[in-house]
């Protein structure tokens, strides 16, 4: 009895001594977590954007169970909207990559507390590149017009100056 007794007390000792080394090891992982995201916080606020898109991005691969990883995904998304657009880029590829990062937190997290956010923001988002499709639409099927009735630069300036007056007035 007694053995049977030394026995349990041994296997209950060694159950709870796993279950510390489990906590900490789970503690530490947090704490590696938060200082990750701080730290690509930190690079967004220096105003260093592409590194900061880089740390969140790996902070999504190294941490994906993290309650912080939806908010990774839309500081990513913030940072896309917010830095400046760089010689050569279009803002259209920042809000369309902005648009995909959505995608992927929606996909990976649809329960997420920040879905209706993610939501929201994808919907702005569709209608600015909506809105962009149309305007491209209208400009190219004015030039084509403008080609193809041989009018000159004079005669398709003109056209853009009264699209911009019935702009004011609406």
């Amino acid at each position: 009895m007694l053995m049977n007794r030394n026995i349990l007390l041994a296997a209950f000792v060694a159950f709870n001594l796993a279950a510390c080394a489990n906590t900490e090891f789970v503690a530490r992982g947090h704490d590696a977590a938060t200082k990750a995201f701080r730290e690509a916080d930190a690079l967004f606020a220096a105003g260093s954007y592409d590194a900061a898109v880089r740390a969140y991005s790996e902070f999504t691969r190294h941490y994906p169970a993290s309650s912080l990883a939806d908010d990774a995904y839309l500081r990513i998304v913030d940072v896309m909207l917010y830095r400046p657009v760089g010689s050569g880029e279009s803002s259209w590829n920042a809000l369309s990559a902005a648009r995909d990062t959505l995608e992927v937190l929606l996909s990976k997290y649809p329960r997420t507390n920040r879905a209706v956010e993610a939501r929201n923001m994808r919907r702005v988002l569709d209608a600015a590149l909506a809105a962009r499709s149309e305007r491209d639409a209208a400009r190219d099927s004015i030039a084509m017009h403008m080609r193809d009735s041989g009018a000159s630069a004079t005669a398709f300036a003109e056209v853009r100056r009264e699209r911009d007056v019935l702009r004011q007035r609406i």
